[in-house]
């Protein structure tokens, strides 16, 4: 588990063996789109996902010293068998000087410094992960070095309407004799992994179009040394996600419609070539924001409107003072053509 020490220089596309933070800081020849930066785009605006751009808007990045920060970190390198050095540090918390220390000292190497608690829940998140997938069809050899790469990078030309603009993406693991990726998360949701929390999650955040970004880099790479234009849906994609909490129950997931995803994920590539060309990092559309109330709430509202009068109607027929209330049909109105 090494990180390495002299990434290379990006000049072409491919996937290349370089470490999370050179990656993130985004070495491709021109400053490049991604997953994140996309997903930023579906949820929230041009400008906020400039703001975020490492190249666009350079900044150092505060480090998370959280428990969720440090099991998942951790749990990730353990499955992956890439990532940092990791430095297991015997007490209880960070709240000791020997151990702040320690964990100065790791991280100024370079390392991941890690509770031994957490790092044992991480290693038993990795055993029964690993146990999981075993009795999963087609996934045995889901993230063993036998079968795929783990931890590479992929650069790429996305084509736009102002011309073909740089992408990249981290694979956590690909296999090597087929388009197949998986993409490894932890997910503390209200009922862990379960699959339809997961979705609605990601989809929630704009996080479901990391599935057809990542598709659309590894089929325009595979095409490129094959010769012939691959699509993105040829490629199997499907998130691995685990509960961090014992019994660490695994779901790999796959989005259902990955066409609707790819229609998301093709709009923000879209909104971010034209935000580009035009060197106009807008925010919210300069206008009124005329916004109707969601489905769910004109439901409730009807449902409590009906209930109120319904138990008036019952109370006035028993004879019990109530209140004359109109029906809720009378507070309907006509909109205008």
């Amino acid at each position: 588990m090494s990180t390495t020490n002299a990434p290379p220089a990006v000049t072409g596309w491919g996937f290349l063996d370089i470490d999370a933070e050179h990656y993130h800081a985004d070495p491709a020849p021109r400053p490049s789109m991604s997953s994140g930066l996309l997903a930023t785009v579906v949820t929230g605006t041009i400008a906020q996902a400039k703001e975020g751009h490492p190249r666009l808007t350079p900044r150092d990045e505060p480090e998370e010293d959280n428990k969720k920060f440090d099991i998942g970190t951790v749990a990730h390198t353990l499955v992956l068998g890439k990532g940092r050095e990791i430095d297991v540090v015997d007490a209880d918390a960070w709240t000791t000087a020997a151990a702040k220390a320690a964990r100065k000292d790791s991280k100024a190497a370079g390392r991941t410094p890690v509770l031994r608690k957490h790092y044992e829940q991480a290693e038993a998140m990795r055993v029964a992960l690993f146990e999981q997938l075993a009795v999963m069809k087609g996934e045995q050899d889901t993230f063993t070095p036998e079968a795929g790469v783990s931890e590479q990078a992929g650069f790429w030309q996305e084509p736009t309407p102002l011309g073909k603009m740089w992408g990249r993406a981290l694979y956590d693991w690909r296999r090597t004799d087929r388009l197949v990726i998986r993409d490894y998360k932890t997910y503390n949701g209200q009922q862990g992994a379960d699959p339809d929390g997961f979705i609605k999650g990601i989809i929630g955040t704009g996080k479901d179009v990391q599935d057809p970004w990542y598709s659309r880099g590894f089929a325009a790479i595979a095409g490129l040394e094959a010769g012939e234009t691959i699509p993105f849906d040829a490629v199997d994609f499907k998130f691995v996600v685990q509960d961090p909490n014992p019994p660490y129950l695994v779901a790999v997931v796959a989005l259902n419609d990955r066409h609707w995803s790819n229609e998301r994920c093709q709009w923000a590539i879209d909104r971010w070539a034209a935000a580009a060309g035009a060197n106009l990092w807008r925010g919210f559309v300069p206008a009124v924001h005329y916004v109707d109330p969601p489905t769910w709430a004109k439901t409730a509202w009807e449902a409590r409107m009906l209930r109120e009068w319904e138990g008036e109607q019952a109370m006035l027929e028993q004879g019990i003072p109530a209140l004359a209330l109109k029906e809720p049909d009378a507070y309907r109105v006509e909109q205008a053509a």
